[in-house]
């Protein structure tokens, strides 16, 4: 259905007149649901909710494949194409059959789940297509946030971002092979903090995922040595933890609550 209104209302646009489309798939999520066609590409001796999550992906490229289609078909070839899930899967009991912990999804190698400050909750693919600009196939070294993308795109589209906004403008990063803007991030959640800084990342207190008890600490891990974050470093690394702890501690004091 989300598909086929997307398409109605590319079909409305012409070629070189603007138009921004925000296009927002419910699945892979709870309930757990995709029509059989979808369910039938798979075996029937997969695991129920590991077949019923691939079904549910299936079904959302085929969306994204019809949605794609026709911008070529109309020729609306300078339109600027972003794809991004918002979080990793999920163990929630509600998401499973039989409300056991979910395994439909796989976050591997990264630890956690959604509802965690762990790579696994938080790393996420991102997808952007430019015709023309960006160049096929390539892999940006570094890092980038969901909330660089309406700055990025408002300057793609000649426009200037309004003041106060988070994000980072990521052009030289996506199209001149500059380094990414970030050069430290953060993240606040739930009682949970983390801050990151190249291969750095401490974690103030963590957890799996959702409905899992808090673990109160702090927890040191480095992503190129070991990206699974298995090991802490903080008793090997004392001066790396007070420093991102302070800086983990001035941003939250200039972060605007409830903004």
């Amino acid at each position: 259905m989300l598909s086929r209104e997307a398409q109605a209302f590319l079909k409305k646009q012409k070629p070189g007149q603007p138009f921004f489309l925000y296009l927002a798939f419910g699945a892979p999520h709870y309930p757990m649901m995709a029509p059989k066609k979808y369910v039938d590409r798979f075996p029937a001796t997969m695991d129920r909710d590991r077949r019923m999550h691939c079904a549910m992906i299936s079904a959302i490229d085929d969306a994204v494949g019809e949605v794609l289609a026709l911008i070529d078909k109309l020729k609306l070839t300078n339109t600027v194409i972003f794809f991004q899930p918002d979080n990793g899967a999920t163990r929630e009991e509600r998401a499973d059959h039989m409300a056991r912990p979910y395994r439909g999804g796989s976050n591997g190698p990264w630890r956690g789940y959604k509802g965690s400050l762990w790579e696994g909750g938080h790393r996420v693919g991102g997808i952007l297509n430019w015709k023309g600009h960006i160049k096929p196939g390539s892999k940006p070294e570094g890092i980038g946030m969901t909330m660089d993308i309406l700055p990025t795109f408002v300057k793609w589209a000649g426009g200037g971002p309004p003041a106060g906004l988070d994000g980072s403008d990521l052009s030289g990063w996506l199209l001149e092979d500059a380094k990414s803007p970030h050069e430290t991030v953060f993240w606040d959640y739930d009682g949970l903090g983390a801050v990151r800084r190249g291969d750095w990342k401490l974690l103030e207190n963590w957890r799996d995922g959702l409905a899992v008890p808090t673990e109160k600490g702090m927890w040191l891990s480095n992503l190129r040595e070991d990206p699974s974050e298995q090991k802490n470093y903080a008793s090997a690394q004392p001066g790396m933890v007070k420093e991102l702890k302070a800086e983990l501690d001035k941003w939250r004091a200039s972060v605007v609550k409830g903004a």
